[in-house]
């Protein structure tokens, strides 16, 4: 998607930045890649937990969770996934978040 549309390609980069400078739906669509982008990893992001190792794929979540759009984006929609998936991208941004 992000390689054929460059309007996707923008709001996710533009939201990676930061969402504020998002307009609502464009926050709603970088919202949308980002779930996307969260559940395709969450098989992989489980497999870890039991000894499996995808040091590419632990990379790129690395890079792109640690943008500020992502992780002000993860703060608040981080509810929306399983436990084993919280805690294991909660593990690659390094940090633990609280929950409110």
């Amino acid at each position: 998607m992000l390689a054929s549309d460059a309007e996707c390609t923008r709001i996710f980069r533009d939201g990676l930045k930061d969402l504020a400078k998002l307009d609502p739906v464009e926050r709603w669509r970088f919202g949308s890649m980002m779930q996307m982008l969260i559940a395709n990893s969450q098989l992989i992001l489980e497999l870890e937990s039991v000894g499996y190792q995808d040091h590419f794929h632990a990379q790129s979540m690395r890079l792109i969770m640690r943008r500020s759009g992502a992780r002000q984006w993860w703060v608040r929609e981080r509810k929306m996934f399983a436990p084993t998936t919280v805690a294991a991208v909660d593990a690659i941004l390094g940090v633990a978040i609280a929950t409110s």
